[in-house]
């Protein structure tokens, strides 16, 4: 298959614009250029969040696993990070919080761990977090946070029957340091004869070229999340779908330098099988094709991250996930210049970097490195990722999950080739 041949011809009418020059100046603002040429830079914190331990908090929860990460940046210098913290086993089912840490100097050092929500005995998932640039009486901006919630007597999807599993929503205003109390919105936004919903995992966006700039998006099941009122109220439009019915799920998607939104996601069910590949559709809210196999990202049937580094040229996009069709933890980050059709720069994210440095990829494979992700652009122009690890996959340890937090430069991952 062509690497064009991911849609429509709405999407080869979106790149014969590339209409980069529609962008505002809020565009710029929320997307700083690229600074001049660096030396590479690397590093990474293992367990960020510690399975079997209390995750650095100051509670006596002990969390058996730390799953499912989103990672934003707030005003200034400020990251926050959220997962969540399985306290009996690394299951999706059961008792499950949803933590977070904050980091007030661009990932150099983080708070202990905090809760947005474990009220009771269920299962609080799917963290997924977008930040609003700020705007009049909003000096800081916001972050939306997205999330569900099923009973803890549930024991897997199959269980699952309409009016079971929710969709919560809540903001902060000041770097999340609180939080807005959580709202239900699932009557709004989950069709009444849904039974399994999720929301991202990851992150959302907020769109800074027309059209609907300023408009806060975030991927769900089968659909798109969107408001332009700063989130006082949210809709959704479906994504399309073949004869197969869910086609897809866990969704990422990231704005193209023209206004165009490519939405990636990982393949369900039998749908996987048919190409073991990223799905992938180039659109508008309301609008998209069908998502394709994209020919060019393979995948194991796990869910992976999307960012937007930078809107002037050349215009940057990462990817990250497991670039196999086997396991999950063959960790491989990317650039695109051409708003995801082609790869020409990647790395892989564990071979070779402290703390660790494995010798290869076996070496990270066989140390359990690799799973969920989300990325996030830095202030000070790097990367920061988190991803899943489990030191017990294949060599037979303890089944404790964690987190490793990474973060690294552009020159980082092209190894100082540059653009090409």
């Amino acid at each position: 298959m062509s690497h064009r041949m991911f849609g429509s011809s709405l999407r080869a009418a979106f790149h014969v614009k590339r209409a980069f020059a529609t962008a505002s100046v809020a565009a710029l603002a929320l997307l700083p250029l690229v600074p001049a040429h660096a030396a590479q830079s690397y590093s990474r914190i293992n367990k960020l969040f510690n399975g079997n331990t209390n995750g650095g908090g100051s509670g006596s929860t002990i969390y058996h696993s730390f799953r499912i990460p989103s990672i934003v940046k707030a005003s200034g210098n400020v990251l926050i990070a959220f997962c969540e913290g399985r306290v009996d086993s690394d299951s999706d089912f059961g008792n499950i919080n949803l933590v977070y840490k904050r980091s007030v100097n661009n990932g150099a050092t983080w708070s202990s761990l905090l809760e947005i929500e474990g009220t009771g005995p269920g299962s609080w998932t799917n963290p997924t977090a977008v930040y609003e640039a700020p705007w009049s009486g909003k000096p800081l901006g916001r972050v939306h946070l997205f999330f569900n919630w099923h009973s803890g007597d549930e024991t897997g999807m199959g269980t699952i029957t309409p009016g079971d599993r929710k969709t919560y929503y809540t903001y902060s205003d000041d770097d999340g340091v609180t939080w807005a109390a959580k709202q239900d919105l699932t009557a709004t936004l989950k069709p009444a004869s849904w039974a399994w919903d999720a929301v991202g995992p990851g992150i959302g966006i907020q769109k800074v070229v027309a059209p609907n700039i300023g408009r806060l998006i975030v991927p769900a099941t089968k659909r798109n999340f969107h408001s332009d009122n700063h989130g006082a109220t949210w809709s959704y439009t479906y994504m399309p779908t073949s004869a197969t019915g869910n086609l897809t799920g866990e969704s990422a998607i990231v704005e193209c330098v023209d206004g165009a939104l490519y939405r990636n996601d990982r393949a369900t069910a039998s749908t996987w099988e048919t190409a073991k590949r990223r799905w992938v559709s180039y659109g508008q809210i309301g609008s998209f094709p069908t998502p394709t196999p994209q020919n060019n990202l393979l995948d194991p049937k796990v869910a992976g991250s999307l960012v937007r580094y930078n809107m002037n040229a050349p215009d940057r996009l990462m990817f990250l996930n497991s670039d196999s069709t086997v396991d999950r933890r063959h960790m491989k980050v990317r650039i695109s210049y051409d708003d995801g059709i082609t790869w020409p720069r990647e790395r892989w994210l564990y071979v070779g970097t402290p703390p660790d440095n494995h010798a290869n990829v076996t070496a990270a494979v066989d140390a359990g490195k690799g799973g969920y992700s989300s990325m996030i652009k830095t202030n000070d122009f790097h990367i920061a990722a988190l991803v899943e690890m489990n030191e017990g996959i294949e060599v037979g340890g303890p089944d404790y999950q964690s987190i490793d937090f990474h973060k690294f430069n552009l020159d980082w991952i092209t190894n100082g080739a540059g653009d090409p």
